[in-house]
């Protein structure tokens, strides 16, 4: 097994690289596509959702330029009387320049399935946050999964 060694919040922080369909504890943790090339950076926030802006910076420490190919957001308990949608940003802006194409988990489901951003281009030492933009009315939902899925 590989490791990959990224920046998060300022620390370096080995990310170990399986097979697909590994699976990790919380935190962030890199995977390899079935060809070896690839792979897919996932994220955790545990406990009830709340709307706001993401503070966890993860970087693309790689030494080159990545390709974004999907997103997913998904979640163990889903939200009730509305979505709950995020948004994935580059350095502080967002890859999905038409709000429309957002990740969005819709009441009663768990994922909002795999979504291709606006912007698909990573460049090397740049930064990518989760925002949670709108929760449900009547339950916010809990327990996000966020997947960025690279080429």
């Amino acid at each position: 097994m590989s490791r990959t060694r990224v920046r998060v919040a300022g620390a370096w922080v080995d990310f170990a690289r399986g097979p697909k369909g590994d699976t990790g504890d919380q935190g962030l943790r890199g995977f390899t596509g079935p060809s070896g090339s690839g792979g897919i950076i996932t994220g955790y926030v545990p406990g009830l959702l709340v709307a706001g802006s993401g503070g966890t910076r993860l970087y693309n420490d790689t030494g080159g330029d990545v390709t974004i190919a999907s997103v997913r957001a998904s979640v163990v308990t889903p939200p009730g009387g509305g979505p709950d949608t995020f948004d994935f940003n580059l350095n502080g802006t967002t890859i999905f320049t038409n709000p429309a194409h957002r990740p969005s988990i819709a009441a009663g489901a768990l994922t909002s399935g795999l979504v291709v951003p606006d912007v698909t281009l990573w460049p090397a030492g740049q930064y990518m946050t989760v925002d949670t933009d709108l929760i449900g009315t009547s339950y916010a939902g809990a327990n996000a999964t966020f997947q960025i899925g690279l080429v």
